[in-house]
């Protein structure tokens, strides 16, 4: 066996050898936002504690009251869940429905931001991941606030 051809020879074994390697260890093409966020214990963890600090707080109390808090934090744990194209499935109604009645203000609905806000930077979660929820919950303001509970004193419309 020549020098040059042991010498091709080991040159394409350590070539295979590390693309192997790599192909092993290339982290899947999709991690979702559950994933980021911390999957299921994470997950229920923000649903619980949000629902927990806001029942009690000042801004938040009146909205919860004669509220079943574990029914509520499992369903806010299915629809974090889902939102967040987690493993779940959300067994609740949707947003306008869950919150009819209640009257929620804009003051209500900002200060439930800042509670998960908070959660979220209690529980370490990477800020693309934090900024991703929040992101994908926005758009559920309007579904959630009342019109009526947030127009000024005064008037109808």
């Amino acid at each position: 066996m020549s020098i040059a051809f042991r010498f091709v020879t080991s040159l394409l074994t350590v070539v295979l050898a590390g693309a192997l390697t790599a192909c092993a260890s290339t982290p899947p093409a999709t991690v979702t936002l559950y994933d980021r966020l911390g999957g299921a214990v994470t997950v229920q963890a923000i649903a619980a504690r949000v629902i927990d600090g806001f029942a009690t707080a000042p801004d938040g109390a009146r909205a919860f009251d004669r509220v079943k808090l574990p029914r509520v934090k499992r369903g806010l744990g299915e629809f974090l869940c889902v939102l967040a194209d987690g493993p779940c499935h959300y067994s609740g109604d949707d947003m306008k429905v869950v919150h009819a009645g209640l009257n929620i203000s804009e003051r209500e609905f900002n200060a439930l931001v800042e509670h998960l806000r908070a959660t979220l930077d209690a529980l370490d979660v990477p800020q693309g991941a934090k900024n991703e929820l929040l992101r994908r919950l926005a758009p559920m303001r309007r579904d959630i606030v009342s019109a009526a509970a947030t127009a000024p004193p005064g008037d109808d419309g």
